[in-house]
C-alpha cells in the first residue's frame, strides 16, 4: 500500500513548482480550444471528401483526447482528496443511538 501522506505530500510540492504552471500551458496550448480545432481541421483535410462517418471520429477522438489532457491539469488536486481520509457521516439517529448507550 502506498504511503498516503507521503504521496499527498508530493503532490502539494509537484504543485508549488514552478515547472508544474509549465506543464498546465503546455496543455492548454496544444489542448486548448483553438489547439483543437486546428488539430481536427489538419485532420479532416486529410479524410476523403463525404467521409461523414470517419469525420465524425476523427472529431471524437480529438475531442476525447483533448478532455484527457486537461484531467491530467486537475489530477494532482483529485487524487489528494481521494488521500484525504474521509469524513465520518453520522445521521441523527446514529448520534441518538450513542446517547442511549
Amino acid at each position: 500500500m502506498a504511503d498516503e501522506t507521503g504521496e499527498c505530500a508530493d503532490l502539494r510540492e509537484l504543485l508549488q513548482l514552478a515547472g508544474w504552471g509549465h506543464v498546465c500551458a503546455y496543455i492548454d496550448q496544444t489542448w486548448g480550444p483553438e489547439a483543437c480545432l486546428e488539430k481536427i481541421d489538419r485532420a479532416l483535410q486529410a479524410l476523403q471528401p463525404g467521409d461523414v462517418e470517419a469525420e465524425r471520429q476523427t472529431v471524437l477522438q480529438i475531442r476525447a483526447a483533448a478532455k484527457q489532457m486537461q484531467a491530467l491539469k486537475t489530477w494532482p488536486v483529485q487524487r489528494m482528496r481521494e488521500l484525504a481520509p474521509q469524513k465520518s457521516s453520522s445521521t441523527t439517529l446514529d448520534r441518538l443511538r450513542r446517547i442511549a448507550r
